[in-house]
């Protein structure tokens, strides 16, 4: 029986993301979908575990209710590395270690991908950070720190408010995209599309929209979650989405989702990629249990 796991930065059995109700519901249900397929889930914590080739001194093990405790040593053919600073190169892992690089680097993912994006600047520096935003155009501009996920730390207004925030360095500036006008026919407002890519196909799609006021549409800040069947994603940004695929063809084994929206003047443009996406539970939508399949049987690829 192949044992694909999940790894986490923070050591406990508790520990995010099982301290938020929704992700037990998520992984409960990913272990599900993967004992179907004739393989085990589990969860592993902490880099200090780790003994090299795949193999941790502890675990937790879906048992098709929730994941036991493993004291012994636990052996995983395939490691969804989703820490931010554990490295195991002699692990078989999802993804890469070279794309889970790209995709945590804003800076480096837009050198790469700067064709589907709007114009930013990278910012070392607290003296750098005016000069910088003079060269952009819009009157808001966004400010993400360099490693930042799930919104933490980004900036959005204009030039004077973001310079007078407390900053992490090194940082990136960006053009505002303004995406209040909405995608016409599937959502009204300001939104972000995200696609999640599986080996290059479109494995999930749906819009974030953020609270009122705010800016940033992660779920996890309190932003919403609509499904987009992937038949209705617009072409517009299935021709970002391939794009980016195209730049990322040459890591066989992929998963990442690309972060897009369209501004007032129609035009689309990718705000950033990630390489750990979250996702929502199969009630979600119609298209979210062919996910689930689809991704378990990545796992256990």
């Amino acid at each position: 029986m192949r044992t694909a796991a999940v790894f986490f930065d923070e050591p406990n059995a508790d520990d995010y993301p099982f301290s938020i109700p929704l992700y037990r519901t998520v992984y409960r249900q990913l272990g599900e979908s993967v004992a179907a397929r004739g393989g085990r889930l589990a969860v592993v914590r902490d880099a200090a575990t780790y003994r090299g080739n795949g193999t941790f001194a502890h675990g937790w093990v879906f048992d098709g209710t929730w994941f036991a405790d493993h004291p012994g040593p636990l052996h995983t053919d395939l490691l969804w590395n989703k820490g931010r600073t554990f490295q195991a190169p002699d692990a078989n892992c999802l993804n890469d270690p070279a794309l889970d690089a790209i995709c945590t680097d804003k800076w480096r993912s837009y050198e790469l991908l700067h064709d589907v994006m709007f114009p930013t600047a990278l910012v070392t520096r607290a003296e750098e950070l005016v000069g910088a935003m003079a060269r952009l155009t819009t009157e808001r501009v966004v400010l993400k720190p360099l490693g930042s996920y799930g919104g933490q730390g980004v900036l959005v207004g204009a030039p004077a408010d973001v310079a007078a925030q407390n900053t992490v360095y090194p940082c990136i500036v960006q053009e505002f995209i303004d995406t209040s006008g909405g995608i016409p026919g599937i959502v009204d407002g300001m939104h972000d599309l995200r696609i999640i890519s599986i080996n290059g196909d479109v494995g999930l799609s749906y819009i974030r929209t953020p609270p009122p006021g705010e800016y940033t549409a992660n779920v996890s800040r309190g932003g919403k979650e609509i499904e987009v069947p992937p038949d209705h994603v617009p072409p517009e940004a299935l021709a970002i989405f391939r794009h980016v695929d195209q730049v990322f063809s040459r890591f066989p084994r992929r998963l990442y989702t690309v972060d897009m929206g369209r501004d007032r003047s129609g035009r689309w443009a990718a705000f950033e990629v990630n390489a750990k996406p979250g996702f929502s539970p199969k009630e979600t939508g119609p298209s979210y249990p062919p996910f689930y399949d689809r991704l378990a049987e990545l796992l256990l690829s």
